[in-house]
């Protein structure tokens, strides 16, 4: 309805025609809100996730740390990075049925990644425990640059002899 007294706005209404709100607009009941800093409604759900987001990542770090260790300790790193893709899983989960988007859930995605890939890396020591201790001893006594290169070469020259077929 268009009344000839009114000012006449960029699209032609009239000012006191257009309906103004304060309040930032809400989906229609039963939708999911979308968006970047969308999120669910229940706080709840929201709590479950960030706590298990938390001890997912603690548990991620306890696996880099872990990882950094000479060869015996390297078992309680792929015991740590099991735990954490178990809780990764989960958090990963949570953070879905919560319906959280941004940071976190990218955080999840990419954290499982990084220990799926170490997790094979860790597998690979342990499956060439041998070899790999040789190596981590060599390295801890060799004092110049020549002797790492050394140590490196016979740890290649190791691994080359194993994979070789008859």
């Amino acid at each position: 309805m268009h009344r000839p007294d009114a000012e006449a706005g960029p699209t032609g209404e009239g000012w006191q025609d257009r309906k103004v709100t304060n309040s930032p607009k809400q989906p229609p009941s039963g939708q999911v809100p979308t968006g970047p800093g969308a999120s669910s409604s229940n706080p709840e759900a929201v709590r479950e996730a960030s706590q298990s987001t938390v001890h997912f990542a603690l548990l991620m770090l306890a696996t880099v740390i872990t990882s950094s260790f000479p060869l015996p300790w390297k078992i309680a790193a792929l015991a740590f990075a099991i735990a954490t893709i178990v809780f990764g899983i989960r958090s990963l989960i949570k953070v879905i049925r919560a319906r959280i988007r941004g940071a976190m859930l990218l955080f999840v995605s990419l954290g499982l990644a990084i220990v799926l890939v170490m997790s094979v890396s860790l597998i690979g020591n342990v499956a060439f425990w041998p070899i790999q201790s040789r190596y981590e001893n060599c390295l801890a006594s060799a004092l110049t640059d020549q002797a790492n290169k050394q140590c490196q070469s016979d740890y290649m020259k190791e691994l080359e002899n194993l994979v070789r077929l008859p």
